[in-house]
């Protein structure tokens, strides 16, 4: 045999069989060249073969061992010309490279790219779906060339489902919180959005379709690590958080990202980011991008004071100028509503329209951001102009009626607050215009003023058309909160096994997967704070500013009161909390603490002045306290000697028998 002859030939084959690949359609879009049909390719760029997998048992051994494989849509190669092949995850990470030379595929980032310049998330999804093949056409007018077709995919359990139905299409980046999970994207008959998704799915298991781009277009694949150095001024304890202020957050399923911090309070931090996200570091709002390089400096008495510079200032810095909504802070309402006015109009021409509009003129200069976050900034100022209007007068009345009382003046506010809405409705419009979209749902100014934008019905609000994102919200949200109920300190109303049951079906009928991922995520948190489960530790500071750790109480019996000085209910079981200590005080078995969930400090540190407390009472940062899944206050927990839950979900003060518990403990 001449094996000379043997490996030019082979290597002329393996040339021309990855040549042949390579002459795929393609379209431009923007500064991206895609492929406009869905990969069909059966050997790796070094020309070794990728496995086809025939059977249901093929595939799934395939995923178990980690091995790449194809398949067609039911393993029937009639359907390969218009759909392609189905891909594992294995072929799409495997170092071979999968897509032809010159090409890859996508990463998230890239994905994003596309769908925001094709307009956003929410409407990208009509202009890439083939205007034919689907089971519905729904709009789908393929003006961007991209030709999206509902080739289905391969679930978990080897079964083809979805054809003519979705689309789905691989990226080549790992969700960083989950190494387990890829990014997708897809495309569903019964809507003009592109989903985003890296959840629910496993991802051993499936099989997708594969696009490809063209080398040297979008973002680097692997240019997502976000660096962070900086310090805290003003600031004691020895870390803090970087809070997730979207609609994760919203839906209370964050992605916070601890920041230990040395005896300088400074601190240096690394971490991936698939996509911009609003974050909040102590008293500053911070939007950020994969690939910045940010050196802070946060004065957490000030935010005005603090200070960035490097790769996404720009934006930080903007973001000090935006009013701020708390328990005391309301918006362009002022800290404790101190700029209300008489007269609406003089509050809304006078004052607040124009620092909106200089605001609005801030937004259009700034250089170095992108469309997608001047345009969110400009989604929150609206925000925060509808929401300040439609609060005034609440706080009007309180600070203009002597005795005011709601009972009582029930009837004059309802009048006094048509009035002001029908003098405020031309600016209602005008700032309501356009901003009912999906894209603003990660806003929180923007989710607080729901409520008004889709009970509107028109009459002083733009009239509100469904919007799958924003319904998704609001049912997740709701069912969320009724879960949670079956978790909290008083006897609950609704089984969490039957609530578990509305949200699966809920699910089944949402079309925004990460709100699924978040469902399944809440639940699996709640299912981690059971008895025996090790306690998350957190700091916390006394009235005179000392910190006080959870865990130095370690070797005792702790029960914690989580509450606030705004909740009516913790106010009427503090009595009890106290009564109780009284009891228990002699002894050393048991440590009773208070834990303030105030968002405003100073109004706790007030309220301790002016009442007496004899338990151990301090003020956290709520950000410390998500894992305990505290939707409700206010919430008792029992922590036992080895610092492991005891009762997480512990009786209140007031309940029959939650003294006599407290003496079994020994």
């Amino acid at each position: 045999m001449n094996y000379k002859s043997l490996l030019i030939t082979t290597t002329f084959v393996i040339s021309a069989l990855i040549s042949a690949a390579q002459d795929l359609s393609s379209v431009k879009i923007g500064t991206q060249i895609w492929t406009s049909e869905n990969l069909n390719l059966s050997i790796f760029n070094n020309g070794d073969p990728i496995p086809e997998a025939k059977t249901k048992e093929e595939w799934l051994k395939a995923a178990n061992n980690g091995q790449p494989a194809w398949c067609y849509y039911d393993n029937d190669k009639g359907n390969e010309k218009e759909y392609g092949k189905l891909y594992n995850r294995f072929a799409i990470i495997d170092p071979r490279g999968l897509a032809p030379k010159g090409w890859h595929v996508p990463s998230n980032a890239e994905w994003k790219i596309l769908t925001d310049y094709l307009g956003g998330e929410n409407v990208a999804g009509a202009k890439m779906k083939s205007s034919t093949g689907w089971y519905l056409n729904n709009n789908a007018t393929n003006e961007s060339g991209f030709t999206g077709l509902p080739g289905g995919y391969r679930n978990e359990n080897g079964t083809f489902i979805f054809k003519s139905h979705s689309g789905f299409w691989w990226s080549c980046t790992e969700d960083d919180k989950n190494t387990n999970n890829t990014w997708f994207r897809y495309l569903y008959y019964g809507s003009n959005s592109v989903y985003r998704y890296s959840g629910r799915l496993n991802y051993k298991l499936v099989g997708l379709s594969v696009r490809c781009l063209q080398n040297g277009e979008g973002i680097p694949i692997n240019d997502k690590q976000v660096t962070i150095k900086g310090k805290l001024l003003n600031f004691k304890g020895d870390k803090t958080y970087l809070v997730d202020v979207s609609d994760k957050s919203g839906l209370r399923v964050p992605d916070n990202i601890p920041v230990t911090l040395d005896a300088n309070n400074e601190f240096k931090l690394n971490f991936n980011l698939n996509e911009p996200c609003y974050y909040k570091l102590e008293v500053n709002t911070l939007y950020l991008t994969p690939g910045d390089e940010l050196q802070l400096v946060i004065d957490c008495s000030d935010k005005n004071s603090s200070i960035f510079k490097g790769k996404g200032s720009e934006a930080c810095n903007y973001l000090k100028t935006i009013p701020v909504f708390s328990q005391v802070d309301i918006g362009y309402l002022g800290r404790n509503a101190e700029n209300i006015t008489k007269d609406i109009q003089q509050f809304t021409t006078g004052y607040m329209l124009p620092r909106a509009e200089k605001s609005l003129k801030d937004i259009d200069n700034l250089k170095m951001v992108s469309t997608e976050f001047k345009e969110l900034e400009r989604a929150r100022i609206k925000s925060n102009v509808i929401q300040s209007i439609m609060l005034y007068t609440a706080f009007h009345t309180r600070k203009y009626i002597e005795g005011y009382d709601y009972q009582k003046h029930k009837d004059l506010f309802n009048k006094t607050r048509e009035e002001q809405i029908n003098q405020s409705r031309k600016v209602l419009m005008e700032y309501g215009q356009g901003l009912a979209k999906a894209e603003n749902i990660v806003l929180p100014e923007f989710r607080k003023i729901l409520v008004w934008i889709k009970d509107s019905k028109g009459e002083y609000l733009p009239k509100y058309n469904r919007i799958d994102r924003i319904e998704d919200y609001e049912l997740t949200e709701q069912l969320l909160q009724k879960y949670a109920s079956c978790f909290t300190s008083s006897p609950p109303r609704v089984n969490p096994n039957d609530v578990q049951k509305e949200l699966e079906n809920a699910k089944v009928k949402m079309p925004t997967p990460l709100y699924r991922d978040l469902i399944d995520k809440s639940i699996n948190q709640y299912s981690d704070i059971k008895k025996g489960a090790p306690v998350f530790d957190f700091t916390g500071f006394d009235s005179n500013n000392n910190p006080v750790k959870l865990s130095q109480f370690k070797g005792k019996y702790i029960y914690l009161d989580f509450w606030a000085t705004w909740c009516g209910p913790c106010i009427k079981e503090y009595p009890f909390f106290q009564d109780l200590y009284q009891k228990f005080k002699g002894g050393d078995n048991i440590v009773f603490i208070s834990v303030s969930t105030d968002q405003d400090k100073e109004k706790w540190s007030q309220y301790m002045k002016e009442h007496v407390h004899e338990t151990i009472s301090i003020h956290v940062n709520s950000s410390y306290l998500s894992p305990y899944k505290i939707a409700f206050i206010p919430r008792f927990i029992l922590i036992n000697k080895d610092f492991t839950f005891l009762d997480p979900f512990a009786p209140r003060p007031s309940q029959p028998g939650t003294e006599e518990l407290l003496k079994t403990l020994k």
